[in-house]
């Protein structure tokens, strides 16, 4: 049996084509926003995790650098080494000259290719154009990193002094990425005879492009010289 139809109650009003037609719209451009919402937020994940990885291979290829006195030249040496757990996503190659890691395919959210991650930092490979930087490192308690007497000269102690605006011997030349060399007056920041011990003394000395004068900034903000560990 056929239900009778409903009588709109006066002033009763349904929604016209083109109302209906602008919600539709509506809807559209939100699931549009909220799929490229995802979209975005995945890619930022992956991007995080690929840097998680890298940064964890650099951490065990200076660990086994630091106990084997040379740097690793795959991954599986650091899995049968205990260095790592599992096997990380991606190819990884190393370089035992410069201390460094690079993965291919380098790490990206997927909108752009980002080239050149280098190990631990995450930072881009430098390029001709990138600028370094100049000014002061601070140490704990807030103080300066300082050369002793303010000379230049090789073995100069390097040293935690105050603060003073304009001393030369607290103003360091960083590199446009780490890792490094962290120069001043003219000279760089040296491992004393290219020590890997703890209590080995950091100096001042002419650049000679060796591991003890390579440098590489950590995600908490402190300075890891490679070739030592330490």
């Amino acid at each position: 049996m056929q239900q009778p139809r409903r009588q709109a109650r006066p002033g009763e009003l349904g929604f016209t084509l083109v109302e209906l037609l602008i919600v539709i719209v509506v809807l559209g451009i939100l699931s549009g926003i909220v799929l490229f919402g995802v979209a975005r937020f995945r890619g930022d994940a992956n991007l995080a995790a690929c840097k998680a990885d890298l940064a964890t291979v650099a951490i065990a290829a200076d660990a086994y650098d630091a106990q084997t006195g040379g740097y690793p030249t795959g991954v599986a040496g650091l899995l049968s080494g205990q260095y790592l757990k599992s096997t990380p996503s991606g190819t990884y190659t190393f370089d035992g000259t410069a201390k460094t890691v690079t993965r291919s395919p380098a790490c990206s959210d997927g909108t752009a290719t980002s080239g050149g991650l280098t190990a631990a930092s995450g930072s881009a490979t430098p390029t001709p154009s990138a600028p370094a930087r100049t000014g002061s490192f601070t140490g704990v308690n807030g103080y300066c990193v300082d050369l002793a007497n303010n000379s230049g000269a090789d073995g100069t102690s390097v040293q935690l002094a105050g603060c003073a605006a304009g001393n030369a011997g607290q103003q360091w030349t960083a590199p446009p990425s780490y890792p490094g060399v962290i120069k001043a007056l003219d000279s760089c920041l040296d491992v004393q005879g290219g020590g890997r011990n703890n209590n080995t003394v950091v100096q001042l000395y002419g650049c000679n492009n060796t591991g003890a004068q390579v440098w590489r900034l950590q995600s908490d903000g402190t300075l890891l010289n490679p070739q030592s560990g330490r």
